[in-house]
Order: C-alpha cells, then structure tokens, then sequence
C-alpha cells in the first residue's frame, strides 16, 4: 500500500473521531464522563480555535516571512480577530444579518482567496502575506463560529457534521484525482502538489455526493 494513502487514512480516522465528537452531542456525553460538566459547543470552540492556531502557524511557515515587523504582528492580529467572533459566539449574537462589516469581512476572504490564484506576486512582500494570513485564516475560522447553532441544555445541530464530512470528502477526491489526472499546478509557492485537475475533481464529486 501507498505509504502517504496509508498516512491519509490514519490521519483521517482520528480527523472523524475529532470531528464526531466535537460537533455532536456524542462529544458531551461521553467525554462528560470524564471532564463533568462540559458542553458541546465548548468542545466545538475548542477545535475550531486548535484549527485557528495551528492554520496561523502553517500559513506563517508556508509564506516563510522575513525579518521585517510583520512576522511579531501576524499572530497577534489574527488572534484578536478570531477573539471578536469568539466573543459573538458565546453571547449568541452569531445571526448572520449581513450588515455592513459582515459583507466586507466576506468580501475580504473573497478578494484573498482571488489574491492566491491571480495575484500571487503580491505573497512575496511581507505586508501581503500578513494581510493574507489574518484575511484567509482569522476571518475564515471566525465565521465558521457562526455555523452552529446550540442551547445551553446540550442541544447542537448537525449541519456542521454534515458539511465537514463534505469538506474531507472533497480532500480525498481531490487528492485521488489529482494523482489519477494531475497535471496543471494550482498554486505553486503556496502548495506545490496540488493541481486544477484535483480541484474540479473534488468540486463535482463533492457536489454529487452532497445532492445524493
């Protein structure tokens, strides 16, 4: 076997296990029995900002900063972004209403993520990749707070289960495709094995598998 499919699917089987148990009631019932008291959406802040962290992290080591003042203010500014949503997100103010700052903060993860494919010069200079890193990261994180909703007598919904699934369904399309069929870059500096043939594969077959 494949030693990197072998790793993929070890990894991917803890990856459930995590998710499972941080995004349903399951999480709160049985690790009640050891942590008394916990709830759900506890558990789920809790992966969300482990992602938050270890995503600053690897998009600092990826874009390699320089010895310039961007590289002391990166994970600062991030962690403060994400402790406005986080705020939001405890006193239930996560409504999605779209008022202004909301549709600029969607806005800005829109032109980043269009800043990666088009305008990937901009990465080289230490001011765009903090803007990008607070932008891509922080900002992305901080909305996927909103995407549950919970009471304070264990209730969770499940659609965030049901979209991360998607989300390490379109990973492995993806992956398997590429390999199959891989063979226009997507974004060189930024992930040099991924390719375009990989992404279309995992955006069709996701989209099949979510509609079935």
């Amino acid at each position: 076997m494949d030693k990197n499919l072998l790793q993929r699917l070890i990894s991917g089987f803890f990856y459930g296990l995590v998710i499972i148990l941080c995004t349903t009631p399951l999480g709160a019932e049985y690790l009640g029995k050891i942590i008394p008291g916990i709830k759900q959406h506890y558990l789920y802040f809790g992966m969300i900002t482990f992602f938050m962290v270890v995503g600053t992290w690897e998009c600092m080591r990826i874009m390699k900063f320089g010895k310039g003042w961007e590289r002391f203010v990166v994970a600062p500014l991030s962690f403060y972004v994400f402790y406005i949503f986080a705020k939001r997100y405890f006193e239930h103010n996560f409504y999605f209403n779209f008022n202004l700052s909301e549709i600029l903060a969607l806005s800005l993860i829109l032109i980043a993520s269009i800043t990666l494919f088009r305008f990937k010069d901009e990465l080289y200079f230490d001011s765009g990749k903090l803007i990008f890193t607070v932008i891509y990261v922080a900002l992305t994180f901080g909305f996927s707070l909103g995407l549950p909703s919970y009471d304070y007598f264990g209730g969770f919904s499940l659609e965030v289960l049901m979209l991360f699934i998607l989300i390490w369904s379109s990973d492995s399309f993806a992956y398997f495709t590429g390999r199959l069929f891989g063979k226009h870059k997507m974004a060189p500096k930024i992930s040099p094995k991924k390719t375009w043939e990989g992404f279309a594969g995992g955006v069709v077959l996701t989209l099949i598998l979510g509609f079935s």
